[in-house]
């Protein structure tokens, strides 16, 4: 019997969680889908890129209060009717099964094929609503981490993750560990993109606007922009058109005969010349070395020796003549005195 009403709550809790605000009031508002604008998220951080702050508070507190009032619900009834059977404890788990469905009914809804927002704003509604002070802890983690470095999907995060640790410190009920616990997860997995870009450092801050992913069209044009309404110009007189003339008779252009194909042309292929030996260049003959012919001495010429003439015979009246001292010879001259000098001629006495 406990089951049944544990499956009750969750089917109860899902159905109301899967309501999308963001898509309903968005299209109330004449914003268009709300699916095709920014991230394509139905929540209140993508209804705030359309420049309507005002639908973008509605949608975040109606996201907070489904699930907030989810637990609630079930825990009065839960309660009410069988108090003395479930107990208090027993109605207090209900409760939390019901926030926590409308939770995941907000991330999944069956209305829009299982794609919804990212839970932020239904978990602290649930953890209001329940543990409220978890909920307190989460609610100031947010707007620390917001405030320092402008990242609303960081905020989410470092508030998701800081209430399982506070619930456990703070010595909680293993319900409440185990229930923060599961939403954090399920936060983080709805923002693995926004973890991506965070790493990336391509995460825009609170306040700046996505270009690249299409706001230019969210935002409609404005009401007070007067319609400007083309006036048309008044259009010239009909004159009644000549009847034209009837065409001439297009001359039938001469049959022409296709030319007959010339037959082909015998091309005369030149043969090739024989390839050109290079004649071989005759090798220079050795230069004859140089004969060194030794000459024989060429033998003295030898002068004739003068014959002296005869002298006249003297006379009576010769004049004794004194004999002239020849020059001493050098040692070279001196002849052995045995060999008669043959080149002097005897004179007689």
């Amino acid at each position: 019997m406990v089951t049944f009403f544990f499956v009750l709550a969750a089917i109860a809790g899902y159905l109301l969680g899967s309501i999308p605000f963001g898509l309903v009031l968005t299209r109330a508002a004449g914003l268009g889908d709300i699916r095709q604008i920014g991230s394509g998220n139905i929540g209140a951080t993508n209804v705030l890129r359309t420049g309507r702050k005002d639908i973008a508070l509605a949608t975040l507190v109606l996201d907070a209060a489904k699930a907030g009032l989810a637990l609630l619900i079930v825990k009065w009834i839960a309660g009410a009717l069988g108090g003395d059977t479930l107990g208090d404890n027993t109605a207090y788990q209900l409760g939390l099964v019901a926030g926590g469905a409308a939770f995941v009914g907000h991330c999944y809804p069956v209305w829009l094929g299982f794609k919804g927002g990212k839970g932020v704003a239904t978990f602290f509604g649930v953890l209001f609503a329940g543990p409220w002070p978890l909920g307190l802890i989460a609610g100031v983690t947010w707007l620390a981490v917001a405030t320092m470095f402008r990242f609303s999907s960081l905020a989410a995060l470092c508030a998701a993750a800081i209430a399982p640790i506070m619930a456990f410190v703070a010595g909680f009920g293993w319900e409440e560990i185990a229930f923060t616990a599961v939403l954090a997860v399920l936060i983080f997995w709805r923002h693995r993109s926004n973890i991506q870009r965070l790493l990336a450092g391509t995460e825009p801050r609170i306040g700046d606007k996505k270009k690249d992913e299409g706001e230019a069209t969210a935002a409609p044009a404005p009401a007070s922009a007067p319609a400007v309404v083309p006036v048309p110009t008044p259009a010239p007189p009909r004159t009644a058109a000549p009847e034209p003339e009837p065409p001439a008779p297009e001359p039938t252009p001469p049959a022409v005969s296709a030319p007959e194909p010339e037959p082909p042309k015998a091309v005369h292929v030149a043969p090739e010349p024989p390839p050109v030996e290079p004649t071989p260049e005759p090798e220079p003959e050795p230069e004859p070395e140089p004969q060194m012919s030794v000459r024989e001495p060429e033998p003295p010429a030898v002068q004739p020796t003068p014959e002296p003439e005869p002298e006249p015979p003297p006379t009576a009246e010769a004049v004794q003549v004194e004999p002239q001292q020849a020059p001493e010879p050098t040692p070279e001259e001196v002849q052995p005195e045995d060999e008669p000098d043959s080149s002097e001629p005897k004179r007689e006495a």
